[in-house]
Formats: structure tokens, C-alpha cells, sequence
């Protein structure tokens, strides 16, 4: 006894210890002690408490850009709250791991996890909830470049602030500064001078006051993020001299703090305040010598920006075979981008397939250690309860509950079975199909009609494929289909999927299309490789026009 209660109190200091360095800044430190903490609780059996260190783990990975292991820690903290029916906790995982897919450019997830967690806000009418829900919905509006929007969700975050403390305040207030520097930047490219001025004016509406607050927290990341937005909006607005001591501060603050991706930002900016100042040789000078620490850190977004500025910098200065080197950069590293992207999509889903199937089998066999103690005791009303529930489990881990089809989970442990036992003489092609413009059907006739819209559209798959391929929902509006066969009947099957789903019978006179990407497997390849190919080919799909197949076999 005395020991449980040594490691509860260790549990709890190690709990506040994490905390107070998170407020300090110190995310490394942060990140340490939840993690042990989260480890610690997982040895006590105390999943509540493993969650909720999950959490405070995943937000201080992402300050220090461990991205991956940010996602998938707050992942395993939603699965968990999802097993013990905590709704709020759930909801708090998901805005954090939103976040982190959004810095590994997978919008689309991150935009499903944000649906979830409004929805549950919603439901309950949790102020705070929907606070981070509208909040983090507007941060990934801006990461799509849909900034207008983005200023939507942030004004209904902004008045739920009140009340909820430094940090949330914080927050809004720095992000509305962002906004209008995000904007304000795509005005200047567009020549729109007035829309730059206003949104200038608005994102210097908020911008101080996030300074202040961040000072007043002693804060250095929230300081040197704010002061870096307010460096921002000064260059756009013509003050150039306050524009770098900003920056420079900003600059300063990060490299102190060892926040190297706001630290590149600040040098980025210093770099572009030279050229809206006019003086285009420092500009590129500065740019040129950002780019091998751009490269080293992976910071591809702010690497694209800066060889599109420098591209425009020697247009601008009658140097054309320079600026045409940094435009091709541009095009190569844009194309490596998306490359880059659909691998990690794969990467992740794999991780997190394997993440809730552990968690899933950790249950059940819990529950198989009751059933045993109950058939024991001869219990018979509480064993076929207990059966019931583990039979249940087994269908919630290859079932998806919407559509009926396998899920994401049973697809990819399916998949590689089938990759190991195809015969010589055959081949797995994977399809991967997406339902086109689907997000306009739920904005337009609510997430009821686009339920129904993707269970009519699961019956159209498994009806036009043969009895022995596989179709299952990834999630979202995605599904995945295995064909084994020949390369010539898997793209009939797939063509005619297309021509199904667009000629189908859609309630309200909807027209529905697909878009499918299919690639062939390669005997023993790794699942996430193949369908990295199919998700590459999807791409090209949707870019292609949509309503079409792609093949890349």
C-alpha cells in the first residue's frame, strides 16, 4: 500500500512539474516529465490520468516539432476517453492532434478530427469546448489559404474566450494578429494595396495585446510568436524600422529558447522586410543564406515561400536566370511536398491503425480475464454480458459503424495478407476512392444527407466488385478497394465504379462522382508503400479534373 501510494504522489509532481514548465516555455522539459508520468500511469493501470499526460505531452511535442509522435500521443489519448466515455476528453485530444496534422499538411484529417470535437461540443454546449473547436477549425481554414474563413471561426472563438484564462486569450488574440498578416501578405502578392492596408489595421487590432500577455506570462514562445506576427503586419504597413527590431526581437527570443522553426520564420522575415523596404540585394543576400538551415530543419512550407521570394526578387532586378533557377526550386519542392505528404499519410495511418488495434486487444483481453473469473464462479448473467461486450469488441475493430464496411483497421492487416498470399500469377492492385466536392453536400444539406450519401455510395462499391475483393472505409469520404486479379480487370472494375457512382440515383437530385487513384501492389510490398502509390494517383485524379480514374501500375 505504501508503495501504490508513493507513486500516486510521484504521478501528481510529476503532473505539476510538467505543467509549470509548459507555462514557462520549456517544452523539452515539459515533454520529459509527461511522458513519464503518461508511462507511470499506464504501469498504475490509471487510464484517465494516461490520457490526460498523453495531452500534455502531444501540445509540448508540437511546440518543439516532434509532429509524429505529437499526433499519435494524442491519438492514443482520444482512443482511450472514446473506451472510458469521456466525451470531453476526447474532444481536448482531437483539437490538440488537429494541430499537429495540420503541421504534417494533412488537412483533411485534421479537419475530421476538429468535426468530431464540434460535435461534441455542440452537444454539450461546453463553452471551452467550442472555444478550441471554432478556435482550432480557424487555424486550419489558414492553413488551406482560405483566410476570409479562417476570420469566421476565429471571431465566434473570440468572445467564448472570456473567462477561460491567459492562455486562451492569448491565443484568439494571436491568431486574429496572424490572420491579418496572412492576409495582408496574399494582398501584397495580388497588388491589392487596400486589402492589404485592412488587413493590416485588424491584425494590429490584436496583436499588442497578445504581446502583453505573453509577457505577462513569462512566456518566451508565445512572446517571440506574437512579436514575430507583429513584425509582420509593421513591414506591411510601410514601418520597415519597426518592423525589424520586431523581428529581431522575435529572432532573438527563439534562438535564446532553442524554438528553431520560429526562429527561421524570424530570419525568413528579416529577409522579406528588405525587400519590401526596397533594398532587394540585402533581401536576397538574407534568403540565399536562409536556405541550407531551411533544408537542414525540413521546413518545407517557409523553404517554398522563400524561393518564391526569391524568385521575385530577381525577376524584379533584371536577373532572369537567377529567378528562373529559384521558380523551378519552387515547382521541384512543391512536387516533393505532395510527395512527401501522401507518404506520411500513410506512414501515420499505419501507426494509428496499429495504435487502436492495441488498444482494442488490451480490452478485450481484460475482459477475457473477467469471463474466465465469471465462468469460474458460475455467474452465468453476468458472462453472457460480458460475452456479448467482447463480441462487440471484435466487430468495433474491423467494422466501420456508418457504412457497415471493414474498417481501416481490418483493411490494412487484411491488405498485407493478401499482398503475402497472392499467387505468382496474379497481382493486388489497390484503389483508393474519394467522394468529390463532399464537404459542399454537408455544408449545404447537413451532415444527415451526407451520411446517407456515404452509405449509399458503400453499397455502389461493394456492388460493382466481385465477391472476393475488399471495400472498406478509410475514413472521411474515403474508401479503399483490393482487387486481385489482372491489371486489365482491375481498372474495368474501377472505371466502372466511376461510371456508378455517377449515374446513380442521389436523393434531392445531388450528382455525386468519385475520384479513384489505383496502384499494384508488388509481391511483400509494405501496405503503407502501396498505398502511398494509390494516394499519389488519387491526387492526380482530383487535380486531373475529378470523376476519373487514375492508374499508376
Amino acid at each position: 500500500m505504501f508503495g501504490l501510494d508513493r507513486n500516486i504522489d510521484l504521478l501528481e509532481k510529476l503532473a505539476i512539474s510538467s505543467e509549470a514548465a509548459r507555462v514557462r516555455g520549456n517544452y523539452a522539459e515539459g515533454a520529459r516529465l509527461a511522458r513519464e508520468a503518461a508511462d507511470l500511469a499506464q504501469q498504475e493501470g490509471n487510464s484517465p490520468v494516461r490520457a490526460a499526460m498523453l495531452r500534455l505531452l502531444a501540445n509540448q511535442l508540437l511546440r518543439i516539432g516532434d509532429i509524429e509522435h505529437a499526433v499519435t500521443a494524442a491519438g492514443e489519448a482520444a482512443d482511450i476517453e472514446v473506451a472510458g466515455g469521456n466525451a470531453v476528453g476526447r474532444a481536448q485530444s482531437l483539437t490538440i492532434q488537429a494541430m499537429g496534422y495540420l503541421d504534417l499538411g494533412l488537412a483533411e484529417e485534421a479537419l475530421q478530427a476538429l468535426a468530431i470535437s464540434l460535435e461534441i461540443a455542440q452537444s454539450l454546449r461546453d463553452p471551452e469546448l467550442l472555444f478550441w473547436s471554432y478556435n482550432r477549425i480557424g487555424n486550419a481554414k489558414s492553413h488551406l489559404g482560405k483566410f476570409s474563413e479562417s476570420r469566421d471561426f476565429l471571431r465566434r472563438a473570440l468572445p467564448l474566450s472570456a473567462g477561460l484564462g491567459g492562455e486562451a486569450k492569448f491565443c484568439i488574440l494571436n491568431n486574429l494578429a496572424d490572420n491579418g498578416a496572412n492576409l495582408a501578405a496574399q494582398a501584397h502578392l495580388e497588388g491589392n494595396t487596400a486589402q492589404m492596408a485592412d488587413a493590416v489595421e485588424f491584425g494590429l487590432r490584436y496583436v499588442v495585446d497578445a504581446i502583453e500577455l505573453a509577457r505577462a506570462a513569462s512566456n518566451p514562445y508565445r512572446e517571440a510568436i506574437s512579436m514575430g506576427n507583429f513584425a509582420t503586419l509593421l513591414a506591411f504597413s510601410g514601418d520597415h524600422p519597426g518592423a525589424i527590431q520586431a523581428s529581431t526581437r522575435s529572432h532573438a527570443i527563439a534562438a535564446r529558447n532553442g524554438y528553431k522553426s520560429l526562429e527561421l520564420e524570424a530570419a525568413f522575415n528579416l529577409g522579406r522586410i528588405a525587400m519590401l523596404s526596397g533594398d532587394a540585394p540585402n533581401a536576397a543576400s538574407r534568403l540565399e543564406g536562409l536556405i541550407p538551415d531551411l533544408i537542414a530543419s525540413n521546413e518545407a512550407p517557409l523553404l517554398l515561400a522563400c524561393h518564391r521570394l526569391l524568385s521575385d526578387i530577381y525577376q524584379q532586378s533584371g536577373q532572369p536566370d537567377a529567378a528562373l533557377i529559384h521558380f523551378k526550386s519552387y515547382h521541384r519542392l512543391e512536387s516533393a511536398t505532395r510527395s512527401t505528404i501522401a507518404e506520411t499519410r500513410s506512414r501515420m495511418v499505419t501507426t494509428m491503425t496499429e495504435l487502436g488495434a492495441a488498444l482494442i486487444e488490451a480490452e478485450r483481453a481484460n475482459l477475457e480475464i473477467r469471463l474466465h473469473q465469471m465462468q469460474l464462479a458460475e455467474l452465468e448473467t453476468e458472462r453472457q454480458e460480458l460475452l456479448l461486450r467482447t463480441s462487440d469488441l471484435d466487430r468495433k475493430a474491423h467494422e466501420d459503424d456508418l457504412t457497415g464496411l471493414k474498417n481501416r483497421r481490418f483493411a490494412l492487416g487484411a491488405l498485407a495478407n493478401r499482398i503475402a498470399a497472392c499467387p505468382p500469377d496474379q497481382s493486388v492492385f489497390v484503389a483508393i476512392a474519394d467522394a468529390d466536392h463532399f464537404k459542399s453536400i454537408n455544408d449545404r444539406l447537413g451532415h444527415t444527407a451526407g451520411d446517407e450519401v456515404l452509405q449509399k455510395m458503400a453499397a455502389l462499391l461493394v456492388d460493382g466488385v466481385e465477391p472476393g475483393d475488399l471495400v472498406a472505409r478509410l475514413g472521411g469520404e474515403e474508401f479503399l478497394i483490393a482487387i486481385t486479379g489482372s491489371a486489365q480487370s482491375a481498372v474495368a472494375t474501377c472505371n466502372r465504379l466511376v461510371a456508378s457512382v455517377q449515374h446513380a440515383d442521389w436523393p434531392g437530385g445531388l450528382s455525386v462522382t468519385i475520384s479513384v487513384g489505383l496502384a499494384r501492389a508488388a509481391p511483400h510490398e509494405p501496405v503503407n508503400a502501396v498505398i502511398g502509390h494509390a494516394d499519389g494517383a488519387l491526387y492526380r485524379s482530383k487535380s486531373g479534373g475529378r470523376n476519373r480514374l487514375t492508374v499508376d501500375i
